[in-house]
């Protein structure tokens, strides 16, 4: 008696993971676009990497670090908001109150009461120490960031099997984090990647399960 065929047996698992080398016959993977491409394709979802990476950044590292790494989004979102967003508001801060207190107030020479601002009072020196220490925070903070996010670009490259180098993932970060963050969001948007799981793109998934497919040949009906 022949063997029945179950197609459904041997079709492969829709949700199964793929290899992600094997798109690219054994080579790396590469990043999705260049660095500074961050409106690669021109479609909906490079526009919108795009604008996320510049008004909510904090959001979109979650998101990914969620997505390929299966971290918490929340707390990465914490993490890279203090990082990034608390130097800057440190650095803005204290510098607006230097500009506040070494602006030369009323001249007293002119009948007015004796000045409260202006480069040589107290209020300027404190001011200006402060603007210091900001500067200083700002600098150490903004460097942690870079370090952090370099860690975990460098996490993502080695799971995934993408190319490249710690010091390249670094001086992408240092130079321009927006770009560094959209050509990530690229990758993994592109691959869809999912729960730590590289997929692929949808027209490669289609060609890679085609391959696996048996052969099926119609039953041969004998003539009566």
């Amino acid at each position: 008696m022949a063997p029945q065929y179950d197609e459904e047996a041997a079709a492969p698992s829709l949700a199964e993971p793929l290899n992600p080398r094997q798109f690219a016959n054994g080579n790396p993977n590469e990043w999705r676009g260049s660095l500074c491409n961050c409106f690669a394709g021109c479609d909906l979802t490079a526009w919108g990497t795009c604008a996320l990476s510049q008004a909510v950044p904090c959001v979109l590292f979650g998101l990914n670090m969620n997505r390929a790494l299966r971290l918490s989004a929340l707390w990465q979102a914490l993490i890279y908001l203090f990082l990034f967003g608390a130097s800057s508001y440190t650095f803005a801060g204290s510098s607006a109150a230097a500009a506040a207190h070494c602006t030369p107030g009323q001249n007293p020479t002119l009948g007015g009461p004796p000045s409260l601002t202006g480069p040589d009072t107290p209020g300027c020196h404190q001011a200006q120490l402060a603007s210091g220490i900001g500067a200083g925070g700002m600098t150490l903070l903004g460097l942690l960031g870079v370090i952090y996010a370099t860690y975990r670009r460098k996490q993502i490259r080695e799971k995934f099997g993408i190319s490249g180098s710690t010091l390249g993932d670094f001086c992408r970060w240092f130079w321009c984090p927006a770009c560094a963050l959209c050509q990530e969001t690229r990758t993994l948007w592109h691959n869809n990647v999912t729960d730590g799981v590289w997929l692929g793109p949808a027209s490669a998934q289609a060609r890679t399960r085609a391959a696996t497919l048996p052969e099926y040949s119609a039953p041969r009906i004998n003539s009566i």
